[in-house]
């Protein structure tokens, strides 16, 4: 896209005249078969991390209530999900940098102070729109079951145990899970703007939404199904974060964001576990 075309065809809020990296041929060109790879790896190591693919070899094998009998103990239970999620960064990040070369720092660039600050107040606030969107709406009007109901339960039982790793497991855990969602966003938005001939806004627009419900539904198997709330609580609560990428195309930026949307209740959580309440 020339200079003067992208100036017009972008939104008020995006930051100077930046541009999102490869969807059009830049820094780097992408061919379909490395977009390809580049996709179906990133998602793939997210069923990989969530133990799916591992669910027939575990029914195979009849290991279901041995791994259940490890994983009763918080240590053991945390042991585990370090190894697969150093594994999986290691398998997200590899493929990426096969992919980009020495180009890396088109996804992860500098951030400055005023970006950080900035991407973590919007995390804080966002944080607090969608709880009360979803205390409202989803709980009271729709008696839908949130994902942070779950989320509280599940943290508050491991976090009397070992709080510190569970915290930093979450940070860590974070930065593969911004993967997860940009790299769709930046395929989609290929896809139409290049492939369909779209306008960049309108890609952008229909990238935002396609790999914000893509990233909800990764969350189905965590919540018993429900696809309704994966999309209506995560799938929105995604919006909110990409948004902070498609300002400052930087993932540093959307994963601050994500790490102080997360960090409150995760302090929370830990203090009442710490604390024995």
């Amino acid at each position: 896209m020339k200079r003067n075309e992208l100036l017009k065809d972008r939104f008020w809020f995006e930051k100077d005249k930046q541009d999102f990296p490869f969807y059009n041929d830049q820094p780097i060109a992408l061919s379909w078969r490395l977009w390809i790879i580049w996709v179906t790896i990133t998602i793939g190591t997210f069923f990989f991390f969530s133990g799916l693919l591992l669910q027939p070899v575990i029914k195979i094998l009849n290991l279901k209530e041995k791994l259940k009998m490890v994983t009763e103990n918080p240590l053991n239970s945390i042991g585990i999900t370090y190894g697969f999620l150093v594994v999986t960064l290691l398998i997200a990040f590899g493929t990426y940098w096969m992919i980009a070369g020495n180009r890396w720092d088109a996804l992860f660039k500098k951030i400055t102070w005023k970006e950080f600050g900035l991407s973590a107040l919007l995390g804080i606030v966002g944080m607090f729109i969608t709880a009360l969107y979803t205390k409202i709406v989803l709980t009271d009007l729709f008696h839908i079951k949130t994902v942070a109901d779950v989320t509280t339960k599940v943290n508050h039982t491991a976090s009397k145990s070992v709080p510190i790793l569970k915290a930093s497991e979450t940070v860590i855990q974070l930065i593969v899970e911004e993967m997860w969602a940009i790299v769709p966003f930046l395929f989609i938005l290929m896809i139409c703007h290049k492939s369909l001939l779209m306008n960049r806004k309108n890609s952008i627009l229909i990238a935002w939404i396609i790999s914000s419900i893509i990233f909800g539904l990764y969350h189905i198997p965590s919540y018993d199904g429900n696809i309704a709330q994966a999309i209506l609580d995560i799938g929105l609560s995604r919006l909110i974060l990409t948004f902070s990428y498609i300002r400052y195309k930087n993932i540093w930026a959307s994963y601050t964001t994500h790490l102080f949307w997360d960090i409150i209740p995760i302090l929370s959580v830990l203090i009442q576990g710490m604390t024995g309440k």
